[in-house]
């Protein structure tokens, strides 16, 4: 479960959710460093989003080129980085197989269409990892030219290089929250009865909120 060992952001979460269920902004983009919890917070938002009928489909495609492990991060292969992979991805997902060998079938087309009208209903499409796709830039304005409301993007990138979306900054954890970070990584990796007060004041200054890097540093330990 990728949400297994989150820790709730209750201030992030309900500005994402309220941008997320709107009519307006059509494009809305989580900025953050690496490791800052762009993903996991697109991830624990979506989850609440199935109760609400705002969407009849959410797609999620990722760029992603590094998972970022407890013992340093791992290199991996994006599934999309293009505007064709992309398609042939969501119409993989969505079509039966006959229909992506008919004569003249373009998945990129198909795709475009879909961003202007989906077929299922309301769609929100998260482009996750947004800064490794092959051109990020002309990437965006593709998305950014085809999406029409009542569907959504939603991106998560570290760039901020894009006009005409909605940016929500992903920073550090708040104090609380970093600190119950701290715990639960601290009891799933067994070091709790090692760690003092001194010991998690410091963990918690030094990687200044970054979950990720509290993560590492409590791995080195």
């Amino acid at each position: 479960d990728v949400l297994e060992d989150y820790v709730s952001r209750p201030a992030l979460e309900t500005e994402l959710r309220r941008l997320l269920l709107d009519d307006r902004r059509p494009v809305v983009t989580l900025v953050g460093r690496g490791g800052i919890g762009k993903t996991s917070l697109s991830l624990k938002v979506i989850h609440d989003l199935y109760h609400t009928d705002r969407y009849d489909a959410i797609v999620w495609l990722s760029s992603r080129d590094v998972d970022l492990k407890s013992t340093g991060p791992k290199p991996v292969r994006p599934n999309v980085i293009s505007p064709e992979e992309m398609g042939r991805l969501y119409a993989g997902l969505v079509l039966p197989p006959e229909q992506l060998k008919v004569k003249g079938f373009n998945a990129r087309s198909f795709l475009e269409k879909q961003l202007e009208a989906n077929e299922l209903g309301p769609c929100l499409y998260v482009f996750d990892n947004f800064e490794t796709t092959q051109s990020p830039i002309d990437m965006f304005n593709w998305v950014d030219t085809f999406i029409r409301s009542p569907n959504k993007v939603l991106i998560t990138t570290r760039l901020r290089d894009f006009k005409g979306d909605y940016p929500l900054e992903v920073k550090g954890m708040e104090d609380a929250e970093a600190r119950d970070l701290v715990a639960r990584t601290a009891g799933t990796l067994g070091i709790g009865a090692m760690l003092d007060r001194n010991h998690v004041d410091e963990v918690v200054h030094t990687a200044e909120g970054h979950p990720y890097v509290i993560k590492i540093l409590l791995g080195e330990l």
